[in-house]
């Protein structure tokens, strides 16, 4: 009987995953970048034109495709489909109450080999590349810094000028087997309730869909509404310290930023706010274990392990 009971709970929660599926499969209805298409004009054919997209394009539609997923998981924690799960007395007595479902996201740009693995019962498209490694080692990133995204300065060299102004430097990092340093980037978000519905609209031209246009569009100084005003330019002013090995001089900036509002994703068990700002917890730690003072090696690169 207690079997029975437990069977048809797990089909109960089956079917539960199957109309949310369903339900996501219904608003994923924009068509792929690369084949945004139009009808010919009239009289000259009945075949279809593919519309150009540029890099900058690209670049700018996967930030806001990521930005999209961070605002949909935050609303799936507070009222959507994950809110059966994380309040299931398993998930509570795993990871005790309080617990969200949370995803880091690495982005960069490069060339990557497409192909199938698997067997004959089950098959995965799989990416094989140096930079596919490097979006991970990226998603990596997102723990440490326990940010909700990280950029490498090759991707957010691709995108809008107009969006760069709120995006942050937050460490420049030696990979191994890559003779350039990585400069990585994070987009802080601090409101996520100003976009519970769609965080970019849409726009739609002659050709289709248009690209998001981040001068009109306010879902970015919206998502940062909250933030303190002066915590992008104290925070550079300090990473700009840092860089430069004048890290006695940093400190008391990054000091202000840890008291500022902090758009950490992680919180604190007692008081359940957000921790402080990960960067600067971040690069604090590091600098801390030189008792603030470079190296006499210091070039301006984080030799960081893990990466």
């Amino acid at each position: 009987m207690q079997g029975d009971k437990k069977s048809k709970k797990v089909e109960e929660e089956i079917e539960y995953l199957k109309e949310e599926l369903h339900d996501i499969q219904c608003e994923i209805d924009a068509p792929p970048l690369t084949g945004q298409i139009k009808p010919a004009r009239p009289g000259r054919g009945g075949g279809l034109v593919d519309r150009y997209c540029t890099p900058t394009e690209m670049a700018d539609s996967a930030f806001v495709a990521f930005i999209t997923a961070c605002v949909d998981l935050n609303n799936a924690n507070i009222d959507g489909c994950c809110v059966p799960f994380i309040n299931h007395p398993r998930c509570i007595a795993r990871f005790g109450k309080g617990f969200t479902i949370r995803m880091g996201f690495g982005m960069h740009v490069g060339w990557c080999v497409q192909g199938a693995i698997g067997s004959k019962f089950k098959i995965d498209c799989t990416y094989l590349s140096p930079h596919v490694e490097m979006s991970d080692r990226l998603e990596a990133g997102s723990k440490i810094f326990t940010t909700p995204m990280n950029l490498s300065h090759w991707f957010v060299a691709l995108m809008s000028p107009t969006i760069k102004q709120h995006l942050r430097a937050i460490d420049r990092l030696k990979i191994s087997g890559v003779p350039v340093p990585m400069t990585v980037y994070t987009f802080d978000i601090f409101n996520y309730q100003a976009c519970r519905r769609q965080p970019f609209l849409p726009r739609h031209g002659r050709n289709g869909q248009r690209n998001v246009d981040f001068i009109t569009d306010a879902s970015c100084r919206e998502l940062q509404r909250g933030m303190d005003p002066l915590f992008l330019s104290t925070f550079r002013q300090a990473y700009a310290l840092y860089i430069d090995g004048q890290w006695k001089e940093a400190k008391p900036l990054l000091d202000q930023v840890m008291a500022m509002t902090s758009p950490n994703q992680y919180n604190d068990n007692k008081t359940g706010l957000p921790l402080p700002d990960g960067p600067s917890t971040q690069l604090l730690k590091y600098m801390g274990e030189y008792d603030f003072t470079a190296p006499d090696d210091w070039e301006g690169v984080h030799l960081m392990d893990g990466y």
